[in-house]
């Protein structure tokens, strides 16, 4: 059987590694939020080149 101190141990790296998991995933979610902006700022311009090019023809 285990002892308290290894039981505490055990649940504290359990506790740590639980928090760098969610630490990470929030990571993720913000850089992937970050990357939405540029997308719909891209969207502009393909409608200024439509508009354009329906100009010229």
């Amino acid at each position: 059987m285990l002892e308290n101190n290894q039981l505490s141990t055990i649940s504290r790296r359990l506790r740590q590694k639980q928090k760098a998991e969610a630490e990470s995933l929030a990571f993720i979610q913000l850089s992937t939020i970050n990357h939405q902006p540029s997308t719909i700022n891209h969207q502009p311009s393909t409608i200024n080149y439509q508009l354009l090019t329906n100009e010229r023809n």
